[in-house]
C-alpha cells in the first residue's frame, strides 16, 4: 500500500472525526405535544351491542318483531356494558357491551415518507356517567355503597385489532357481527374498576400502550428484518365489557350522540415528534466516468427517492474536507477534477435546517495522464473505501449502521418540514385545475381553506404556518383528478 492512499485514508478518517466533534449530526430538537379527541354525534364513532337470550336462544321482547342481537342502536345517547334481565319484556337475561373509536386518531399517523417518527408518550380514554333522566327507567350503575346487587361490576378494555375483518361502524354493528372481532392479543387488556355510585360516575383508562400500537400500525414500521406498510385499518377502537356477564352487573356512559357536548367521550393523547431522518436517510452512492473525459465523474445517490437533500464534497487527499464548502448538491451530480491526484469524495444526506445527517466517503486515485483513454487500467478508479464496503457495481455503502428501507416520495412536497415559520408547497398538475387547499390540526378541526388555481406542470405557493401553535397538521389539496394529503409538522 502506497504512503499516498494511506493519508488518503487518515485524513477521510479525520475528517469524519471534525465532522463529529463539531457537531454536525446533531438532529432538529423533538418536540412534545397534547391533542384531545372529543368527537360529536357526526364524527364519533360508539354504540353498545344487545343480545337477550332465552335459554339457548336469541330472545324476541315482547311486542317486537326482531332480537336485539340483530339491531343497531348506534343513535342512542347511552351506552352500557352489563349483564342483566328483562323478564317483563319475556327475555329472562341479557347482556350488553360497548364499542368506541376516535376516526380522527389516525391523523396522529406518521406518514410513510416523512422524516419523523411519532411516539405515543400518553393517551386517556374518558367516559362520563350519566343521571337517572338519562337511563329512562334502568337501574343505573350495579356497585355502589348500599345496592342490593352483591355483584361486582369490574370489566375490561380490549384493543380491537388492526385488518379490515375487524373493521366495524356505528352505524352497521350489532350484537352478531361484532362476535366475529378480534380483540388483539398482543396487548393487554386494561382493567375496568367498579363503580362507586349509581349515577354520574365518570372514569379515566389508561390506554397508552393501545393507541401506541394503532399508530405504529397506522403509519408503518420496520420489525427488525421487514417494512410492514402502514394499515388502513389499523384504528378499530376499544370494546369495554363486564368481566363477570351474569346478572345483575352494568356501567353506564355518555356517548358522542349525547345532548351534552361536556359529556362525550374524549380521548386525549400526548406524543413525541422525533427526526428519523438519520436512521432513515442512505448516505451510498455509485459513480461513472465519462467515456471522453477520464477527469470527469457522474455520482449518483442509491436512493435518490429519500426526501432529503444531497451534498457533495471533494479535496486532494491528504487534505482534510470542509464540509462547509460543498462542490455540488442534488443527484445525479457531475464533476470535473482540476488535475489527476489522489481525491477524497463525500455524499452527505441532509435533513431538516439543512443538517448533515449521514455521509458515505470514498478515495479515487486518477492516473496522471489527462489524455489517456478512461479503458485503459491505469486512468479507471482506484476505489479506497473509508466507510463501509464497495460492491462489483460501484455502490458505496455506509458501514457505520445498517442499510435502511427507503420509501417512494410523496405527490407533493413541503420545504422546511418541521418548520418555524412558514412551509414552501411544491406539486405537479396533471392539468389546469381549481383545488381546495385546507390544512387541518392533528384532532381534525379545520384551520384554513382556500381556492387555488393550478395550472400544468410545476406548481409552487407558501402557506402561512408562523403563527400556529406546534404540532401535527394535514394538508388535503382536491380538485379534479388531483386528491393529495401530506403531513406537516410546525415546531
Amino acid at each position: 500500500m502506497n504512503t499516498t492512499s494511506t493519508l488518503a485514508r487518515c485524513s477521510a478518517i479525520a475528517a469524519l472525526l471534525a465532522l463529529g466533534s463539531a457537531g454536525a449530526y446533531a438532529q432538529p430538537a423533538n418536540f412534545t405535544n397534547t391533542v384531545t379527541y372529543k368527537h360529536n354525534r357526526y364524527i364519533g364513532q360508539d354504540a353498545s351491542v344487545w343480545e337477550l337470550h332465552n335459554g339457548p336462544n336469541y330472545c324476541i321482547p315482547t311486542g317486537q318483531t326482531v332480537s336485539p342481537a340483530y339491531q343497531n342502536f348506534g343513535n342512542d345517547k347511552v351506552g352500557s356494558f352489563m349483564a342483566w334481565t328483562w323478564a317483563a319484556a319475556g327475555c329472562p337475561t341479557g347482556t350488553t357491551r360497548f364499542f368506541i373509536r376516535f376516526p380522527q386518531l389516525s391523523l396522529l399517523a406518521a406518514h410513510p415518507v416523512t422524516t419523523h417518527s411519532i411516539t405515543i408518550t400518553s393517551a386517556i380514554l374518558k367516559l362520563h356517567g350519566v343521571n337517572a333522566a338519562d337511563l329512562m327507567g334502568s337501574f343505573g350503575n350495579s356497585t355502589y355503597p348500599g345496592s342490593p346487587y352483591p355483584g361486582d361490576n369490574r370489566g375490561k378494555l380490549y384493543k380491537v385489532a388492526a385488518g379490515s375483518a375487524n373493521a366495524w361502524r356505528e352505524d352497521n354493528i350489532t350484537w352478531v357481527n361484532s362476535l366475529g372481532l378480534v380483540m388483539d392479543p398482543n396487548i393487554a387488556a386494561v382493567p375496568i374498576p367498579p363503580t362507586t355510585s349509581r349515577y354520574n360516575f365518570t372514569q379515566s383508562f389508561n390506554v397508552t400502550a393501545m393507541v401506541g400500537r394503532i399508530i405504529r400500525d397506522a403509519s408503518g414500521y420496520f420489525n427488525g428484518t421487514t417494512w410492514v406498510p402502514p394499515s388502513t385499518y389499523a384504528n378499530n377502537g376499544f370494546m369495554l365489557l363486564i368481566d363477570d356477564e351474569t346478572a345483575y352487573r352494568s356501567q353506564f356512559y355518555a356517548t358522542s350522540d349525547h345532548n351534552n357536548p361536556a359529556m362525550w367521550p374524549e380521548l386525549s393523547v400526548t406524543y413525541s415528534v422525533e427526526s428519523r431522518c438519520k436512521t432513515l436517510s442512505d448516505p451510498s452512492f455509485n459513480y461513472t466516468t465519462s467515456n471522453t473525459d477520464p477527469l470527469t465523474f457522474t455520482f449518483n445517490a442509491n436512493s435518490p427517492t429519500f426526501p432529503t437533500g444531497y451534498k457533495w464534497y471533494a479535496v486532494p487527499a491528504p487534505g482534510l474536507i470542509d464540509f462547509s464548502m460543498p462542490i455540488g448538491t442534488g443527484t445525479p451530480f457531475t464533476y470535473t477534477f482540476p488535475a489527476p491526484g489522489v481525491y477524497n469524495i463525500a455524499m452527505g444526506t441532509m435533513c431538516e435546517d439543512d443538517q448533515l445527517a449521514n455521509m458515505a466517503t470514498v478515495t479515487i486515485s486518477l492516473a496522471n495522464g489527462v489524455t489517456q483513454s478512461p479503458q485503459n487500467a491505469a486512468a479507471i478508479p482506484d476505489r479506497t473505501m473509508q466507510i463501509g464496503t464497495p460492491d462489483n457495481d460501484n455502490r458505496i455503502l455506509p458501514g457505520d449502521e445498517p442499510a435502511s428501507l427507503l420509501l417512494n416520495g410523496p405527490s407533493v412536497t413541503a420545504t422546511p418540514n418541521p418548520t418555524d415559520d412558514n412551509w414552501a408547497i411544491s406539486l405537479d398538475a396533471p392539468a389546469a385545475v381549481s383545488t381546495q387547499v385546507t390544512l387541518y390540526n392533528a384532532s381534525g378541526k379545520k384551520i384554513s381553506e382556500t381556492t387555488r388555481q393550478l395550472h400544468t406542470g410545476r406548481n409552487r405557493f407558501e402557506l402561512a404556518a408562523k403563527a400556529l401553535p406546534p404540532g401535527l397538521y394535514l394538508l388535503t389539496i382536491r380538485g379534479g383528478s388531483l386528491n393529495l394529503q401530506h403531513k406537516l409538522i410546525k415546531r
